[in-house]
């Protein structure tokens, strides 16, 4: 079923609020959390579904890495590559 421009524009901002948060507990460096943000919302779910990377050595790397692995999941498999998957929107 198609959303509706409401129910996109909500669910855009949840998950932004989401990332927003997951940045900032995590400990990531400014180009990292940049680079996040700018991943479309996909990419911005896997990495999400991972967890916290703050227990990583380098979380900033940790996340790239995360990205990278769910650009390829994408790549690979055309969704993404989660257990679960992002609203469709």
């Amino acid at each position: 079923a198609r959303r509706s421009p409401d129910e996109v524009r909500i669910i855009r901002e949840m998950l932004e609020e989401d990332v927003r948060g997951f940045m900032s507990e995590s400990g990531v460096d400014g180009p990292a959390a940049r680079e996040l943000l700018s991943e479309p919302p996909e990419i911005q779910w896997a990495v999400l579904q991972r967890g916290p990377v703050k227990s990583a050595a380098n979380p900033s790397a940790a996340l790239i890495g995360r990205i990278r692995d769910a650009k390829n999941g994408l790549n690979r498999f055309g969704n993404a590559a989660a257990t679960r998957a992002p609203p469709a929107i």
